[in-house]
């Protein structure tokens, strides 16, 4: 996890030596990320709990979180498992699909962990995809659009092998 912290006001940021208003670059991101994190600010009034949290966690890593009392590890969590939203910053978790509207990623997400309904009228992507460890991956984006009578495939492309 990168960051410069969490926990506390941005006085005692200054004190720890962390300017308050420093930006931290990312992690890249990876088709093997599985949860991506980046620029996560959570405040509670003048209390800055999360400033600028970055992580990427891919399959098959584990994450502990460690720190003392008040440095906001609880608040992560919470805004992992969506208990919390965030003040700011961006949050990923791979599923497979999503809605298609005005954002890049919109509700609902299409995986175990995904909540929310579909319904005639939307539009979502189905992405499976096929990730071999050292080698790539494929990844197939189909749009579909939800109707009364089920999905209809708006994406016109061939799924058969096109070598170029």
């Amino acid at each position: 996890m990168d960051g410069p912290g969490g926990g506390g006001t941005e006085a005692e940021a200054k004190l720890a030596g962390v300017d308050p208003a420093e930006k931290v670059v990312p992690p890249r991101s990876s088709p093997d990320d599985v949860l991506r994190v980046e620029h996560i600010t959570k405040r509670f009034g003048p209390v800055t709990a999360l400033r600028d949290i970055n992580l990427h966690l891919k399959k098959g890593e584990v994450l502990g979180l460690l720190g003392d009392n008040g440095a906001g590890k609880s608040t992560l969590i919470k805004i992992l498992s969506g208990f919390q939203k965030p003040d700011s910053g961006e949050m990923f978790l791979h599923g497979l699909g999503h809605g298609v509207g005005l954002e890049i990623h919109e509700a609902p997400a299409l995986s175990r962990t995904g909540d929310g309904r579909l319904a005639a009228g939307m539009a979502v992507t189905v992405e499976p995809g096929v990730y071999l460890a050292g080698r790539g991956g494929v990844r197939i984006e189909d749009t579909l659009m939800v109707r009364e009578t089920g999905p209809e495939l708006l994406t016109l492309t061939t799924k058969d092998l096109v070598v170029v």
